[in-house]
């Protein structure tokens, strides 16, 4: 990226008769035709390559993308930043179903929880009958097992717990 960025400052084609007007139309069209084909991030990245003199209506009006892009992609551009990704400052990232199906199968498991050994301990939900279960540990020692069983998934202390379903009680029946 760095080799474009010194690369845009320069001219690349030294002579205009080593290219023909019909072939810098097919470029373009080829670039118009990548950037529709990507999706919403890497068309911002594309269109940091566009010339320095368009401005943002001329790159919505033949890149037929949204004002922001065009904005943002000015923006990349004036700050040297040409082919750089888009930075989603957005507080709350939505957090990964694979590690919450990952969670709930873990509170699921044996040796985390067990099922009740009476038969009317169910909880009732739109007709949906689950059978309460009680864990066998506290949910931060259960929190510290699935962190070192499961060390790429990032989740905090907090949305373990809170990922914990009703029907799994933390603590046991007076027997």
């Amino acid at each position: 990226a760095e080799q474009i960025c010194d690369s845009t400052n320069q001219d690349i084609i030294t002579d205009e008769s080593d290219i023909t007007i019909n072939e810098a139309k097919q470029i373009v069209n080829n670039f118009k035709l990548l950037v529709e084909t990507s999706d919403y991030n890497e068309q911002i990245r594309l269109l940091t390559l566009v010339p320095s003199t368009w401005g943002r209506t001329k790159i919505t009006n033949i890149f037929h993308c949204s004002q922001h892009q065009a904005r943002y992609s000015i923006y990349l551009r004036g700050a040297d930043q040409i082919l750089s990704l888009p930075v989603d400052l957005r507080g709350n990232i939505p957090f990964n179903p694979d590690v919450e199906k990952e969670i709930f199968d873990f509170y699921h498991r044996d040796d985390i929880s067990r099922a009740s050994p009476n038969k009317k301990d169910v909880l009732k939900n739109h007709n949906n009958p689950k059978l309460i279960r009680y864990m066998l540990m506290s949910i931060m020692e259960a929190y510290q097992q699935f962190v070192q069983e499961n060390a790429l998934m990032k989740v905090g202390k907090s949305k373990f717990a809170s990922l914990k379903v009703k029907w799994i009680k933390t603590s046991t029946p007076h027997e």
